[in-house]
């Protein structure tokens, strides 16, 4: 099992559970769900890499910012971002290559996420040594 995500209702906004078996994979499933939400991937192909970097001092912080990152460059600079590759990735630091089409098709957008929560973040790594997150995205 590379990952699974699950969506969870929660009061105006929405978000995904990812389990993983790596905090790569947990990042890539993170990221996957996110654009399962945010876009129609049946309408984007993958012409284009765009490669998004991130650093931070905690975990947690760096995957609310990865995602943050990935989430501008759809809707700030209007790229269709369909899949991802994980290249470098320490618990401090990431770079990937998003893979998309410069321009968002027309009705592509399923919901508006204005941002990636801290509400409820935790990463964690159970006994068997999966890991777990909980990422509540603001509509």
């Amino acid at each position: 099992m590379p990952f699974s995500v699950d969506r969870i209702d929660h009061d105006a906004n929405i978000g995904i559970t990812v389990l993983a078996d790596s905090p790569e994979e947990l990042f890539r499933g993170a990221t996957e769900g996110m654009l399962e939400i945010l876009l129609d991937s049946s309408k984007i192909e993958s012409r284009t890499i765009r490669i998004v970097s991130k650093a931070s001092k905690k975990i947690d912080l760096l995957l609310v910012g990865f995602l943050n990152e990935i989430l501008d460059l759809v809707l700030l600079d209007g790229f269709a971002a369909r899949g991802i590759n994980i290249g470098e990735f320490t618990d401090d630091f990431i770079v990937a290559e998003v893979s998309g089409q410069k321009n968002l098709p027309e009705y592509s957008v399923l919901h508006e996420i204005k941002a990636v929560t801290c509400h409820q973040l935790e990463i964690k790594k159970d006994e068997k040594e999966t890991y777990s997150t909980r990422i509540i995205f603001d509509l």
